[in-house]
């Protein structure tokens, strides 16, 4: 059973899967693939409706469909500002499924409204970093060489290691 203190979770997950689907139908439109567009409506309250009845598969499959139709767009030249908005609520709205369905299989505690303000606000921090450095990206054009390319993607990759090891240090 969904407790009262998921009814913000939930809510906001709603409102994300609703501007994910919306940003999608748009980007679509806006190329003229309205087959597409058409697609997509029904996929999104496929969506929602896994989210209402809390089941993690349909969540996953949702978001891995999402951004798959996201890089199709990307492929078929669709709006990019709204491929990268509905990437990011899409993201929202699955990782909010993913944490509601969490907090429905442990007893109600003491911290867990605490709880919950906590992981909004990193979310939203991280949603708000997502989409300005998305839409500075979208604005540069950089003709990098292979080996540039490479040795970026190595930088990236210990730079995010060593992020990961620094909040699980912080948390313990």
């Amino acid at each position: 059973m969904i407790s009262s203190n998921t009814n913000n979770v939930t809510n906001i997950t709603y409102i994300s899967l609703v501007i994910a689907t919306a940003a999608l139908v748009l980007a679509y439109s806006l190329n003229g693939l309205w087959f597409y567009a058409a697609l997509i409506v029904p996929l999104g309250l496929f969506w929602l409706a896994g989210i209402w009845r809390n089941k993690q598969e349909v969540n996953l499959a949702g978001l891995l469909v999402f951004v798959g139709l996201a890089a199709y767009g990307a492929q078929v030249q669709a709006a990019a500002l709204w491929l990268l908005a509905a990437i990011v609520f899409s993201l929202i709205a699955w990782d909010l499924g993913e944490f509601r369905y969490h907090m429905t299989q442990v007893d109600a505690s003491d911290n867990s409204e605490q709880l919950q303000a906590a992981h909004l606000k990193r979310l939203g921090m991280t949603s708000m970093v997502g989409l300005l450095a998305g839409s500075v990206a979208l604005g540069l054009q950089i003709t990098l060489t292979f080996g540039w390319a490479v040795l970026l993607g190595l930088l990236m990759a210990v730079s995010l290691n060593r992020l990961i090891r620094l909040v699980r240090r912080g948390q313990k």
